[in-house]
């Protein structure tokens, strides 16, 4: 007998005569919906309908009755091989019932999968068959990257409801290899796009052109795939993404001659990283902040990760804050190397339209200013 149906024959929790009883479905209903859900210490993300539902009969009728209950779903810790093999053995059984609960609704699904032992693979495979059986649902996917394969033998479909999109890893995976994904190419309401620690971003086939927030902050590719991603970007309203450093005499340098142009970019959040393997801890940025275009920019997030006026060269920010007129809001975290000389007044006259300008945790000064 799969769990959830074991937890419905449990002894009810609250005696029949019990003046909770006595209230109207209706209001039962908006009580439950309010109930706080902790998705940190639980093993299932919909734990909370999950316990209401094994209260008693009435409310196990209501519960599974709300389809709103059921709109978050993940299916992670219990796939971890800590998890009792009776649950795993009945994990695609009860992942489909969990998803059946909340139809005809968007939902929100996270899946990140452990694939280490053939037994793994095989539940994983199983659970993910029933998830792809909603993809007309999907509003939000929170994937791990060890799903990729499994996409790669998915038929492509049309996502009509799919606006989030999350892939990640962790580092230590960042670096396994996966296919070309097509997938999501086809998502005409995709809008919002996270991608974590993969090593071929380029590998996964998005509708680029229509996203309106693109997340590769925690982006670390061998090269640099990003200006392979960006020029494609033209709708982007906010792009938070980690900018490698080049060598002086680097000559995978991109041209000044290709401008990459965001026309409608509002906001804007870098971080500045030099490679691992960079010897000589020095590199240039210049790349990146000669090559973008955001007359619309509002405000700009950097974060020059403790590096001093030795190691890096941010002399290109002058002229890409320049190209941006309109810009109010300036932080500018752990950089020495903008309060040298007079790098801070040509920062004030380039965008006179600067309201708030603060610099965070600047060891010049041994803390935040």
């Amino acid at each position: 007998m799969p769990p959830i149906q074991q937890q419905a024959t449990a002894t009810p929790a609250v005696p029949a005569g019990t003046p909770i009883h006595k209230l109207a479905a209706e209001l039962l209903i908006e009580i439950f919906l309010l109930v706080p859900n902790d998705t940190h210490s639980s093993r299932w993300h919909q734990t909370v309908p999950l316990r209401l539902s094994a209260v008693c009969r009435s409310w196990r009728g209501i519960a599974i009755g709300t389809p709103e209950l059921w709109l978050k779903l993940s299916f992670n810790n219990v796939l971890r091989s800590g998890s009792p093999a009776k649950l795993r053995s009945h994990l695609a059984v009860v992942g489909r019932d969990l998803l059946q609960r909340s139809s005809p609704h968007k939902i929100s699904i996270s899946f990140h999968p452990n694939l280490h032992t053939t037994a793994e693979r095989r539940v994983a495979l199983a659970l993910w068959s029933e998830i792809v059986q909603v993809a007309d649902r999907w509003r939000k996917m929170d994937l791990g990257l060890e799903v990729l394969p499994l996409l790669q033998d998915t038929p492509p479909r049309i996502l009509h409801r799919l606006r989030h999109l999350k892939i990640s890893s962790i580092v230590g995976n960042s670096r396994v290899s996966h296919p070309e994904i097509k997938f999501f190419a086809r998502a005409p309401r995709l809008n919002r796009v996270e991608l974590h620690n993969l090593p071929n971003a380029v590998g996964v086939v998005l509708p680029w052109s229509q996203l309106k927030t693109l997340d590769i902050l925690s982006f670390q590719p061998p090269t640099f795939h990003y200006f392979e991603i960006l020029p494609r970007c033209t709708a982007l309203v906010d792009l938070f993404l980690v900018v490698r450093a080049w060598r002086e005499d680097d000559p995978s340098v991109p041209s000044e001659t290709s401008p990459i142009n965001f026309p409608a970019l509002r906001y804007l959040k870098l971080e500045l990283s030099l490679d691992d393997d960079n010897e000589d801890g020095v590199g240039v940025f210049d790349a990146f902040f000669l090559r973008v275009h955001a007359p619309k920019l509002l405000s700009l997030d950097l974060h020059c990760g403790g590096y001093d006026e030795e190691q890096v060269e941010l002399a290109g920010i002058g002229i890409f804050l320049g190209r941006s007129p309109l810009v109010d809001n300036i932080t500018i975290k752990q950089c020495t190397t903008l309060l040298r000389g007079n790098c801070l007044l040509e920062i004030l006259d380039l965008v006179p339209s600067v309201t708030e300008l603060r610099f965070i945790e600047v060891s010049l000064f041994n803390g935040p200013i």
